[in-house]
Protein backbone atom coordinates (compact mmCIF):
# COMPACT_ATOMS: atom_id res chain seq x y z
CA UNK A 1 0.00 0.00 0.00
CA UNK A 2 1.31 3.47 -0.90
CA UNK A 3 2.25 6.08 1.64
CA UNK A 4 0.64 9.50 1.82
CA UNK A 5 2.71 12.51 0.84
CA UNK A 6 2.04 15.74 2.67
CA UNK A 7 3.74 18.80 1.24
CA UNK A 8 3.74 22.12 3.06
CA UNK A 9 3.69 24.45 0.07
CA UNK A 10 4.25 27.58 2.15
CA UNK A 11 7.14 25.86 3.91
CA UNK A 12 8.75 24.99 0.57
CA UNK A 13 8.61 28.66 -0.46
CA UNK A 14 9.91 29.83 2.93
CA UNK A 15 12.78 27.36 2.76
CA UNK A 16 13.62 28.53 -0.76
CA UNK A 17 13.97 32.09 0.54
CA UNK A 18 16.20 30.85 3.37
CA UNK A 19 18.39 28.87 0.94
CA UNK A 20 18.65 31.97 -1.29
CA UNK A 21 20.04 33.76 1.76
CA UNK A 22 22.62 31.01 2.24
CA UNK A 23 23.68 31.27 -1.41
CA UNK A 24 24.08 35.02 -1.06
CA UNK A 25 26.08 34.57 2.16
CA UNK A 26 28.43 32.10 0.46
CA UNK A 27 29.02 34.43 -2.48
CA UNK A 28 29.46 37.49 -0.26
CA UNK A 29 31.81 35.76 2.16
CA UNK A 30 33.94 34.31 -0.59
CA UNK A 31 34.03 37.64 -2.43
CA UNK A 32 35.32 39.33 0.72
CA UNK A 33 37.96 36.63 1.11
CA UNK A 34 38.97 37.13 -2.53
CA UNK A 35 39.49 40.82 -1.81
CA UNK A 36 41.75 40.04 1.14
CA UNK A 37 43.74 37.57 -0.94
CA UNK A 38 44.17 40.13 -3.72
CA UNK A 39 45.47 42.60 -1.16
CA UNK A 40 48.00 40.02 0.02
CA UNK A 41 49.12 39.37 -3.56
CA UNK A 42 50.58 42.86 -3.86
CA UNK A 43 53.34 41.89 -1.43
CA UNK A 44 54.34 38.76 -3.36
CA UNK A 45 56.78 38.46 -6.25
CA UNK A 46 57.75 35.86 -8.81
CA UNK A 47 56.59 32.28 -8.46
CA UNK A 48 54.68 33.00 -5.25
CA UNK A 49 52.63 35.74 -6.91
CA UNK A 50 51.84 33.53 -9.92
CA UNK A 51 50.94 30.55 -7.72
CA UNK A 52 48.59 32.58 -5.55
CA UNK A 53 47.06 34.16 -8.66
CA UNK A 54 46.34 30.73 -10.15
CA UNK A 55 44.94 29.43 -6.88
CA UNK A 56 42.76 32.52 -6.48
CA UNK A 57 41.32 32.01 -9.97
CA UNK A 58 40.51 28.38 -9.13
CA UNK A 59 38.86 29.43 -5.87
CA UNK A 60 36.71 32.00 -7.70
CA UNK A 61 35.57 29.36 -10.16
CA UNK A 62 34.67 26.95 -7.35
CA UNK A 63 32.82 29.73 -5.54
CA UNK A 64 30.73 30.42 -8.64
CA UNK A 65 29.90 26.72 -8.98
CA UNK A 66 29.04 26.40 -5.28
CA UNK A 67 26.91 29.55 -5.24
CA UNK A 68 25.12 28.40 -8.38
CA UNK A 69 24.45 24.98 -6.88
CA UNK A 70 22.97 26.43 -3.69
CA UNK A 71 20.85 28.88 -5.72
CA UNK A 72 19.76 25.94 -7.86
CA UNK A 73 18.52 24.14 -4.76
CA UNK A 74 16.46 27.21 -3.85
CA UNK A 75 14.97 27.30 -7.34
CA UNK A 76 14.14 23.58 -7.11
CA UNK A 77 12.31 24.19 -3.82
CA UNK A 78 10.29 26.98 -5.44
CA UNK A 79 9.56 24.74 -8.42
CA UNK A 80 8.41 21.94 -6.13
CA UNK A 81 6.12 24.33 -4.27
CA UNK A 82 4.64 25.53 -7.54
CA UNK A 83 4.23 21.95 -8.76
CA UNK A 84 2.38 20.92 -5.61
CA UNK A 85 0.20 24.06 -5.76
CA UNK A 86 -0.68 23.32 -9.40
CA UNK A 87 -1.47 19.70 -8.54
CA UNK A 88 -3.73 20.79 -5.68
CA UNK A 89 -5.55 23.11 -8.07
CA UNK A 90 -6.07 20.32 -10.61
CA UNK A 91 -7.30 17.92 -7.94
CA UNK A 92 -9.68 20.51 -6.48
CA UNK A 93 -11.08 21.16 -9.96
CA UNK A 94 -11.56 17.41 -10.48
CA UNK A 95 -13.49 17.16 -7.21
CA UNK A 96 -15.60 20.16 -8.21
CA UNK A 97 -16.55 18.35 -11.43
CA UNK A 98 -17.73 15.35 -9.36
CA UNK A 99 -20.01 17.48 -7.21
CA UNK A 100 -23.65 17.35 -8.31
CA UNK A 101 -24.78 20.51 -10.04
CA UNK A 102 -27.92 22.20 -8.88
CA UNK A 103 -29.78 22.03 -5.58
CA UNK A 104 -29.17 19.13 -3.26
CA UNK A 105 -32.15 17.39 -1.65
Amino acid sequence: MGKNLNAGIEQLYATAVEVDGHAEAVLTGHSQADGRIESAETGLRGVSARALGLKTAAWRQRTAVLGGAVAGHAEALRGSGQGFADMEGRHAAAFDRLRPQGPTP
